[in-house]
């Protein structure tokens, strides 16, 4: 008999006190250590609930009922016990009572030592193979959960890599047809300014000035003064736009109050906004009303920048409207217009650098302005946002803190204090 064998907890249910000693001593001879004995099913019932046995020897007749019910017991703790039952009712009723109870052997008094001795051996010997494949079968069951894991886990990584791949792919031809387009534009934009600036400067070297009407003279300079400018502006834009993605710009912050920014701004462009047949105009609470903690001359220019965007994208009989007002510690700004609208995918890529709607009667610039307005509201620790239809207009939204922030002021900015202007 094997060393795990002996060692295999057993329970002796027998209500003859002479029979126990006996058992125990037959037990112990040959090498069952540990062995514990109950003389009735309710003994019985309270060791079986606070250990487990591999296996039960139970009397079918005790006095508070039968053997097989502490083999139930014995079952609901473990259920790989096993049970052999020693009776002296040997009959047909009771040999298929206890099979049907699942018993291991029937053995009936008087039964020799060796044989008593040989059945617990075997069914020790099944508890301990049940029990031991038992634990193998949840051991490969949870190895087997733990590679479904993996593999499900591991097909979902590469389902997701496989979309990040096709999405980087996508971003990349996108960027590089929008770096074609780019490159296409940028040379049209200054190609325009540079053929009138050649065009004039050629005709007017044609005799020297002295001999040009003053009139000519100061047409063709001037329109070659207005070319260059345009073409430095168009430089000084795209320089903008690096400065801000690589967030070299420097900001010089102070709290102030805004109505009186928002005022000049729509009053500057008022001329603009009548040329084109658009009503423009401010809705804000009152003098002092707005504060807010920003750069002056970049909320000017996030403004101007928004505001010449709608009157842009706005037919004649428009409106474009300014709004300003606080909103708890931040003070919020929209500019909205009554011109087509966009789609939801521009709408999604009108903040991306070089992104042009391509409409073609509008198309001009850059497709600079937006990228650079929402990077200076970024650095100024706001949150710019949009909402449009096609055919309903379009509204910008951004909010900037109305008043300076607990933390340090992050690099490249500069704060100044309150200002009351």
């Amino acid at each position: 008999m094997d060393t795990e064998d002996r060692d295999t907890p057993v329970l002796v249910v027998e209500d003859s006190a002479e029979d126990c000693h006996l058992i125990e001593a037959i037990l112990d001879a040959a090498g069952f250590s540990r062995v514990v004995v109950a003389q009735n099913l309710r003994e019985a019932r309270r060791v079986v609930s606070e250990r487990e046995f591999g296996v039960l020897l139970v009397d079918l007749c005790l006095p508070d009922g039968s053997g097989l019910d502490a083999f139930d017991a014995a079952r609901a703790r473990c259920p790989h016990a096993e049970a052999v039952v020693l009776t002296a009712y040997r009959s047909f009723d009771t040999a298929v009572a206890s099979l049907k109870a699942r018993a291991y052997a029937f053995l009936t008094k008087p039964c020799a030592s060796e044989e008593l001795v040989s059945c617990l051996a075997r069914a020790a010997e099944k508890y301990r193979l049940s029990k031991a494949l038992a634990e193998r079968t949840q051991q490969l069951e949870a190895l087997c959960r733990t590679l479904d894991d993996r593999v499900r886990d591991a097909t979902r990584e590469i389902f997701d890599l496989n979309e990040k791949l096709k999405r980087t792919v996508e971003e990349l031809t996108r960027a590089n047809k929008d770096q074609t387009r780019f490159l296409e534009d940028i040379a049209h934009e200054i190609r325009n300014p540079l053929t009138v600036v050649a065009g004039y400067a050629s005709f007017l070297m044609r005799k020297p000035s002295g001999q040009w009407p003053a009139e000519d003279l100061s047409r063709g300079l001037g329109s070659i003064l207005r070319n260059a400018q345009h073409i430095a502006s168009m430089v000084e834009e795209l320089l903008e736009s690096s400065r801000i993605d690589a967030r070299k710009i420097t900001l010089t912050r102070a709290r102030f109050a805004a109505d009186e920014l928002v005022r000049e701004v729509v009053e500057g462009l008022g001329s603009q906004a009548l040329g084109a047949g658009i009503s423009l105009s401010a809705q804000m609470p009152g003098p002092g009303k707005v504060r807010v903690f920003a750069d002056p001359n970049r909320l000017r220019q996030i403004l101007l920048n928004l505001v010449m965007n709608a009157i842009k994208f706005t037919p004649s009989g428009g409106k474009v409207t300014v709004w300003a007002f606080q909103d708890g510690e931040r003070a919020r700004f929209c500019v909205e217009d009554t011109g087509r609208g966009l789609s939801p995918e521009q709408a999604r890529r009108v903040f991306e650098r070089f992104y042009q709607t391509g409409d073609s009667e509008t198309h001009d610039g850059l497709g600079l302005g937006l990228h650079i307005v929402r990077g200076l509201v970024r650095l100024q620790e706001g949150r710019i946002w949009l909402e449009s239809e096609p055919g309903r207009g379009t509204r910008f939204h951004f909010i900037l803190p109305a008043h300076p922030a607990e933390a340090e002021a992050p690099e490249n900015v500069r704060t100044c204090r309150d200002s009351r202007s």
